[in-house]
C-alpha cells in the first residue's frame, strides 16, 4: 500500500509481464520497497517493430501513466528502462514526480555496446542458452562463483526463451541510437543515479558525470557492485 512507484523493466527476452524465476529475481529487489509504497514493475508493449525509437518507447509508458495513475508518480528506471526514463522524464515532465536511474547511463559505453552486439548476434541465432548465460554472469561476481551460478542457472532462464527475438532486438538496436548526454538538463524532476563501482555499463565516472549534469541530480555509488544493484 502507499503512493505508487513505477518500475520500467530492463532488457528482457520479449516484452510481457514477469513469470516463474524472472518473479523471483526481478521483483526481488523492490521488496523493501513494497512495505510502504505500491510498486508496478511494467515491461515495454509487445510487437514493437525493429525501428521504434526510446523516445517512442517512453511515449508508450506516458500513455499508460495517464490512464492508470494519477500524474506526476515516481518512477524508477532499471537499465535498459533506465534508457527509457531519460526521454520520458525530459520529455513528459508532467508525469514524473522523482526520478531514479538504476543500473543506467546516458550513453553506451564500449562494454555496453560489445555486450549489446553479443547478445543481439546470440538471439537472432536462437541460442538463448548462451543469451542467459550472458545475462547472468553480467549481474554475478566476476569470479568462479559467478561462473558457476551462470552454468547452473542459464538452462533454467532458457527455459522462457521466445520463438521470435523481434523484442530484444528491437530494444538493443534502439539504445545502439542512444545519446542522452547532451540532454541530461532538460530533466526536471530530482533525481539519484543508482550505480555499481564495477558496473561496465555505469560505474562511478559516468554515474556521478550523468548526477552532475541533472540539474536536481546526485549519485549513489555502491562499492565492489556490479551491474545490477539491489
Amino acid at each position: 500500500s502507499g503512493p505508487p512507484a513505477l518500475v520500467l523493466q530492463g532488457l528482457t527476452f520479449e516484452n510481457r509481464a514477469l513469470r516463474g524465476l524472472e518473479l523471483r529475481f526481478g521483483l526481488g529487489a523492490y521488496r523493501s520497497l513494497a512495505r510502504h509504497r505500491r510498486v508496478y514493475v511494467v515491461n515495454r508493449r509487445p510487437g514493437m517493430a525493429r525501428d521504434t525509437s526510446l523516445s517512442e518507447m517512453a511515449d508508450d509508458y506516458a500513455v499508460a501513466i495517464e490512464a492508470d495513475f494519477e500524474p506526476p508518480i515516481d518512477v524508477i528506471g532499471l537499465s535498459s528502462g533506465a534508457s527509457i526514463a531519460f526521454y520520458l522524464a525530459a520529455e513528459h515532465p508532467q508525469l514524473v514526480r522523482r526520478l531514479v536511474i538504476q543500473d543506467g547511463a546516458p550513453r553506451h559505453t564500449d562494454a555496453a555496446r560489445a555486450f549489446a552486439h553479443e547478445v543481439g548476434t546470440l538471439a537472432e541465432a536462437g541460442e538463448w542458452r548462451s543469451v542467459s548465460r550472458t545475462f547472468i554472469e553480467l549481474v554475478q561476481p566476476d569470479n568462479a562463483i559467478g561462473r558457476l551460478a551462470a552454468w547452473l542457472f542459464a538452462p533454467l532462464m532458457a527455459r522462457d526463451a521466445p520463438v521470435d527475438p523481434t523484442d530484444m532486438l528491437a530494444l538493443l538496436e534502439a539504445e545502439e541510437q542512444h545519446d542522452f548526454t547532451p540532454r541530461l538538463g532538460e530533466i526536471k524532476a530530482p533525481t539519484l543515479v543508482l550505480s555499481g563501482e564495477l558496473d561496465p555499463f555505469c560505474g562511478e565516472a559516468l554515474a556521478r558525470e550523468t548526477a552532475a549534469g541533472i540539474p536536481d541530480g546526485r549519485a549513489a555509488v555502491y562499492p565492489r557492485m556490479r551491474h545490477g544493484v539491489r
